[in-house]
């Protein structure tokens, strides 16, 4: 009886044993495959989560901008007639080249020549008949003048006479009436002076009772004659159209035969120097100022261009551009190809897009400090491509990529560094489109959140 009590207390203490050692492996904390440094674990530590990381660095961020530039000419003009008239000859086609002056419309001179010299004959008839009254003047201005001088004479013996009747009359030698008529007499006299002196002024100025014998009026026929005849040259002059600078004709709108007005396109020109013409965003302006050196890719080729003006105000909501070009007079007018130029977006710690987490319209990214798992809440300022700028960590972080799920603080990790994530490729800031990945992770709080969007400061059109 003894032995069977003795055999059941040895077998309850063994199930006790058995008991006790799995309660303490099923109290073991997360992280550990048996409990180790707990009291009943086996001694042995669960091995560190392996992820890949990379190493924050700080620096510009920037993205490549890409638009269609156009061939076109430095100087394009559409050259109209100065002169209406037929047209008479048409010395060049599409696709001449010219030199400056050369002529390529002529327009029927004829009758600009009749008009020219009726404007001749018309000038000469206006000088002569005001050389005519000019010398009538001057011989007019002999007889007036003797005349003045008859009337000064006349005028200065009746103010002698005046002035003896006067001295009489005061002492009571003569009459009054013998006084006035004295007084009378130096006022004729006074007035036959002056119209003398006036009549004389007039001549002189040549101001004649009649426009055909005023000298003025002649003088503004002569100069109205002049401009008539200047009118007449330039107007024979401009029915030869010709080139105003060298280049190619690109187009001719005249043909024998046909009446061109005044001011009517005849032909259109082109310059020989090229040009790259082509439109930006609004926001990308301060990154495409004069000078800028750019590049131009057609046909497999890269050509240099640099930025010839300052950016205007947008139309239709493109900035327009035009850029110099190097050694592409072979390529036609006309001709697609593509501008390309980087835009800096901010400065701020750059790393993989994939370390970027978001949960509740938080940011935040996965830290590794020795050797465990440290969550950073971080800003976004921009991003480009696979990059992305950010505060609130420094430079040297070391961020996991793509953190795998449940990951939370404090976790053991080992750390597969990926080499310059950041880097974009030779020649490239970073290729365009993707953004941070959304919804979150089972985070520190061990909610799992919808989320929203990181913030971006990127502008790729």
């Amino acid at each position: 009886m003894m032995k069977r009590w003795a055999i059941l207390t040895v077998s309850l203490a063994m199930a006790a044993a058995l008991i006790a050692t799995s309660c303490s492996r099923d109290k073991a904390p997360a992280g550990f495959a048996g409990g180790a440094g707990m009291p009943g674990g086996n001694g042995r530590r669960a091995a560190a989560t392996a992820v890949q990381a990379s190493l924050a660095r700080f620096g510009q961020l920037s993205a490549d901008r890409d638009t269609a530039g156009v061939i076109a000419p430095v100087l394009q003009s559409q050259v109209a007639a100065g002169a209406s008239g037929i047209v008479a000859k048409v010395l060049r086609q599409a696709g001449d080249w010219v030199a400056t002056g050369d002529l390529v419309v002529q327009i029927d001179d004829a009758t600009l020549k009749i008009t020219e010299a009726n404007a001749e004959a018309s000038l000469e008839s206006a000088k002569i008949s005001l050389r005519s009254v000019q010398d009538s003047t001057s011989q007019s201005n002999v007889k007036l003048q003797l005349q003045v001088d008859s009337a000064q004479s006349a005028y200065d013996s009746a103010k002698r006479y005046y002035d003896s009747q006067k001295a009489l009359f005061d002492l009571g030698g003569i009459s009054a009436s013998a006084l006035d008529t004295a007084k009378g007499q130096l006022a004729s006299a006074q007035a036959a002076l002056e119209g003398a002196k006036i009549a004389l002024d007039q001549n002189e100025k040549g101001l004649a009772t009649t426009a055909s014998q005023n000298v003025e009026s002649l003088r503004v026929a002569v100069s109205t004659a002049e401009n008539n005849l200047k009118q007449a040259k330039y107007n024979l002059q401009n029915a030869a159209i010709k080139a105003p600078f060298a280049g190619q004709i690109a187009s001719v709108a005249a043909t024998p035969g046909m009446y061109l007005g005044q001011n009517t396109s005849a032909f259109t020109i082109v310059s020989g120097e090229r040009q790259v013409s082509f439109t930006i965003a609004p926001s990308d302006a301060l990154a495409v100022s004069p000078g800028k050196a750019l590049s131009f890719e057609l046909g497999g080729k890269s050509y240099p261009i640099r930025v010839k003006q300052a950016p205007s105000l947008p139309v239709n909501g493109v900035v327009s551009l035009i850029a110099s070009i190097a050694g592409a007079s072979d390529l036609p007018f006309g001709t697609v190809g593509n501008v390309s130029y980087v835009v800096p977006l901010a400065k701020g710690a750059l790393v993989p897009i994939s370390a970027l987490d978001t949960l509740d319209n938080r940011n935040y990214v996965f830290t590794v400090e020795a050797g465990k798992v440290v969550t950073k809440d971080v800003v976004v300022l921009a991003s480009s491509g696979a990059t992305v700028a950010i505060t609130g960590i420094g430079e040297g972080t070391v961020v996991i990529l793509s953190p795998p799920p449940g990951l939370i603080d404090g976790a053991a990790v080992a750390p597969t560094m990926v080499a310059d994530a950041t880097a974009p490729p030779a020649g490239k800031a970073a290729e365009k489109g993707q953004a941070p990945r959304q919804g979150g992770r089972q985070g520190q709080g061990g909610k799992q959140g919808q989320g929203g969007p990181a913030s971006q400061a990127s502008g790729n059109p």
